[in-house]
């Protein structure tokens, strides 16, 4: 997961007014009782098992193509951000995480 910025000393500002900027596109600003208050973003899961779903402090949110040949399943693997089936190419099917 990506580092957050965080501020280096704590700021005294009224709640919700002149609001700190940790400059971090990954937590949702806020003060409060005049304390900073950086907390991190929902992340949202784009349900695709090979990606790993993050956020950038810069860049924002980002759905990462995991490396090929990652497992993504029982007889399954990663290529290129897509999970394919590793038996049925062979004309065979999956049994307890092994091609038979």
């Amino acid at each position: 997961a990506a580092d957050l910025i965080r501020p280096s000393s704590v700021m005294s500002v009224a709640d919700d007014t002149d609001l700190p900027n940790d400059n971090s596109v990954c937590t949702d600003d806020s003060c409060k009782s005049g304390v900073p208050d950086f907390q991190p973003i929902p992340i949202p899961d784009d349900a695709n098992p090979c990606t790993d779903d993050l956020c950038d402090p810069v860049a924002g949110i980002q759905h990462v193509n995991r490396p090929d040949g990652a497992a993504c399943g029982d007889c399954s693997v990663c290529a290129l951000g897509s999970c394919y089936d590793t038996c049925s190419p062979q004309g065979l099917s999956c049994f307890g995480g092994a091609c038979e």
